[in-house]
């Protein structure tokens, strides 16, 4: 295509690293997603390749997709522009196909279905699951859904149970009403905690719940929360499992444009647009009043011999900071500021002016996020009083 046309830039779909991308355009959408072909992972070094299922970090998976679009609208997601909202299946026996070339090549039998909502489809599921078990074809896999789809299709659950499905991804985001409706999802957080309880029953193996920290209207008081309830149910079973994402203003989003007036963009360079890195500081978290919260500043000091801050927008300035800041010193700032009844932008500007002489403001916002996302996580940041419960 680069040799006939000579220009890259008119190429329906093509999106390029490091560019920002005149949005209004839509990428080219397949309607028939049958005629793709699979995969060639010949290109991809398999040895240095790390994905897995949850249940099995010791055997490789290789990620699949059965179907293209989602009909939803959630403000931060991208999936809808990518794909559009039109949701195509692929024709089961293609995907059975790949999945045999895939355990022919490489001895490869763990997928993970990266579908944003496999299960949408109730006949596709049925007649995938039932064509896996007719061939025999032992393999264990993953899916993402809504819960509740899952719900709506629980009837399906032995028999994908029975086909190899080990478990689930769900978007659960965050503990707080409000905040979760600014994303109109679009469903009920009610239906996550009874979508785990079927899911028990059903006796899957793995239920990830996928969070999402610092999106609009986040404050201290819900991000502690929402770590508290999710901690809460981990306690109960050994196969609940949780990753944290950061609220990342991908272009073209609505999220991407209202938060404009609604944040920091801690970074504007597009290599850190991935949800792994802290890009974007609410307001509504820099406004919030750090009274009664405190760091257990000695707790601190221990988890961080062993493990530390990890994907940072700024790495060398941040690990710098900590050098001059170790972590015991930022609980004991953090601390004093809690007892004035400050805000965390005042604890920010604090930041800043101590260390302004070497660092820009929006590094002093990504390390301050980073680190109190990071006490929480680990438990070493509380509530005295827990009066927002």
């Amino acid at each position: 295509m680069f040799n006939k046309r000579g220009n890259i830039d008119d190429i329906e779909g093509l999106i390029v690293k490091n560019r920002q991308l005149n949005t209004k355009v839509r990428p080219f959408v397949y309607k028939n997603i049958n005629e793709l072909s699979i995969p060639d992972w010949d290109c991809v070094n398999l040895e240095l390749y790390n994905e897995n299922i949850h249940v099995d970090r010791v055997n490789k998976a290789l990620p699949i997709m059965a179907s293209r679009g989602c009909p939803f609208n959630c403000e931060f997601c991208s999936t809808y522009l990518t794909w559009g909202h039109n949701v195509r299946y692929r024709d089961v026996n293609l995907v059975i196909e790949e999945i045999e070339t895939i355990i022919s090549k490489y001895g490869i039998r763990s997928f993970h279905f990266y579908d944003d909502n496999l299960l949408l489809n109730e006949k596709w599921v049925e007649f995938f699951s039932r064509e896996i078990l007719k061939r025999e074809i032992k393999i264990n896999w993953i899916c993402l859904s809504r819960p509740e789809i899952i719900m709506k299709h629980q009837h399906l659950l032995p028999l994908i149970r029975e086909a190899g499905c080990k478990g689930f991804e769900l978007g659960y985001e965050t503990s707080d009403e409000d905040l979760y409706n600014r994303m109109n999802k679009k469903n009920s957080q009610t239906y996550f905690i009874k979508t785990y309880q079927l899911l028990k029953e059903f006796r899957f193996e793995m239920i990830e719940f996928l969070l999402m920290c610092f999106y609009d209207g986040e404050t201290l008081h819900s991000l502690l929360k929402t770590y508290r309830d999710i901690k809460a149910l981990k306690k109960k079973e050994f196969y609940f499992l949780t990753s944290r994402y950061f609220a990342t203003p991908f272009l073209g989003t609505v999220f991407h444009i209202k938060s404009q007036n609604k944040g920091i963009r801690i970074s504007n360079d597009y290599r850190y647009h991935y949800a792994i890195f802290l890009n974007f500081m609410p307001y509504s978290f820099l406004n919030s009043k750090m009274s009664y919260f405190k760091i257990d500043s000695r707790k601190l000091k221990t988890t961080f011999l062993f493990y530390q801050l990890d994907n940072l927008i700024n790495k060398n300035q941040i690990f710098d900071i900590q050098n001059k800041i170790p972590p015991e010193m930022f609980a004991q700032y953090f601390n004093e500021f809690s007892e004035k009844e400050r805000t965390i932008k005042e604890f920010s500007k604090f930041l800043y002016e101590k260390l302004s002489k070497y660092y820009s403001l929006n590094c002093i916002y990504e390390y301050m996020g980073r680190m109190i996302e990071f006490a929480i996580n680990q438990g070493v940041l509380y509530h005295e009083k827990n009066t927002f419960y």
